[in-house]
């Protein structure tokens, strides 16, 4: 198509220019191109330049050269320590579904730069689920934060790399991400290049904080490669430091995402003003669900009916069996119910070792991945609310439990 011939063929008449200049940093989209390099380039250098691309039938006007700060280039304001996104404003009202598709484009182009979060994006993308352009689209109030986006871009800026100074990749785990750097970054001792987000909806229904955390870590240590040639100096991840030797061992996804990384892993975190934000960093806490069992602790065994939509917990104490039948509601499958037993013993000795025997090799699999996790918007609304609520039990236990996995049906293969 025409825009990928004219990006080839203008860097088919750059090949001179790079060879001659194999120093200098050379940037173009289409005809479109930013020369950089330490000193500044001679009216000579120039004037070769102009007469080169005019060779290639790339004119280039004189009032189109940008010799000085601010330097503007493909929607960005460059200036000598600052880079920022050009002003954006809205031109037309968001009525269709290309309205709302061309305006996430323009944020996604600059949201790295600008700290602009999945949360702040959140409300728009929930509105990408037509299926025609043309298709009209219903503004609630929390779509109109749009402006609240826009206005945050136009004031928000990112600091240019210092030559020479290594690059960090310092990974947070909160409940907000930061949103006030450019009023605080004047007085810090440390710089910000970009921000990097996890997608807005997690990849699969629930997705673990060291899987984040480590989706982070790979995603940043690509984006510094991308930027810079080399791998992040070091690498900050939220971990407790009593704690990370023991995350490093045991957290398979911390370490898939650290895989053939040479430099130094901790948990140290920068000073200044600009910390204060961040530092409503949460530690990640080692899991309240173990692989178990545990000895000395209260063994529950639950199992579910489809046809009597009944859940049961039964449990030994005081010399006798007590059994608890919990009845199922509208919407629940054998999984939903399955689940909802695990949860009301989990939540019944909230406060007490416990191993829990399921037959249920989901909801096994499930429990131990839940605290403190992200949770996908769940396509069954029963199931969603059962996340939510198994989510905040785990969370408020205060003793360590296990839960186990029995094939009931299947005796002959064992437990």
């Amino acid at each position: 198509n025409s825009p990928t011939l004219c990006q080839l063929y203008v860097a088919k008449a750059l090949q001179p220019v790079r060879k001659e200049w194999a120093t200098t940093i050379i940037y173009h989209y289409m005809d479109d191109i930013l020369c950089c390099q330490q000193q500044p380039f001679a009216a000579k250098d120039i004037q070769w330049l102009t007469i080169l691309l005019a060779e290639k039938g790339l004119v280039v006007a004189p009032e189109k050269i940008q010799q000085s700060a601010p330097w503007k280039y493909l929607g960005w304001t460059i200036e000598t320590s600052k880079i920022r996104p050009q002003k954006l404003t809205l031109k037309t009202p968001l009525k269709t579904l290309t309205d709302i598709q061309t305006l996430l484009g323009d944020i996604q182009w600059v949201r790295n730069c600008a700290g602009i979060t999945s949360e702040d994006i959140k409300p728009l993308t929930e509105l990408l689920r037509g299926s025609h352009p043309a298709e009209k689209i219903l503004l609630t109030p929390k779509h109109y934060a749009v402006q609240s986006i826009v206005d945050k871009l136009s004031v928000a800026w990112t600091t240019r790399r210092i030559l020479n100074l290594p690059i960090s990749l310092l990974v947070c785990n909160l409940a907000e991400s930061p949103k006030q750097k450019q009023q605080l970054a004047n007085q810090q001792n440390f710089y910000i290049l970009e921000w990097i987000f996890l997608r807005v909806q997690p990849p699969t229904s629930i997705q673990t904080r060291p899987e984040a955390v480590g989706e982070l870590v790979r995603k940043g240590r690509s984006r510094i490669l991308e930027l810079t040639g080399e791998e992040p100096a070091d690498i900050s991840i939220p971990v407790n430091a009593a704690d990370l030797e023991w995350w490093m061992r045991n957290s398979l996804a911390i370490q898939e995402a650290l895989l053939g990384y040479a430099g130094i892993v901790h948990s140290q975190q920068p000073q200044g003003k600009l910390w204060q934000l961040i530092k409503q960093n949460q530690w990640l806490e080692k899991p309240k669900v173990i692989e178990g069992p545990i000895p000395g602790g209260i063994t529950a065994y639950t199992d579910a009916g489809k046809q009597s939509k009944r859940a049961v917990c039964v449990w030994y104490e005081a010399g006798r069996w007590h059994r608890q039948s919990l009845m199922g509601q509208e919407g629940d499958t054998l999984q939903t119910l399955e689940l909802t037993a695990v949860i009301w013993a989990l939540e019944h000795w909230l406060n007490f070792p416990l191993n829990v025997v399921s037959d249920s090799l989901y909801v096994v699999e499930l429990v131990p991945r839940i605290q403190d996790a992200l949770i996908r918007e769940a396509s069954n609304p029963r199931l969603g609310k059962l996340f939510i609520r198994l989510w905040s039990v785990v969370s408020q236990r205060t003793a360590l439990c296990a839960v186990l996995h029995i094939r009931s049906h299947q005796w002959d293969l064992g437990l």
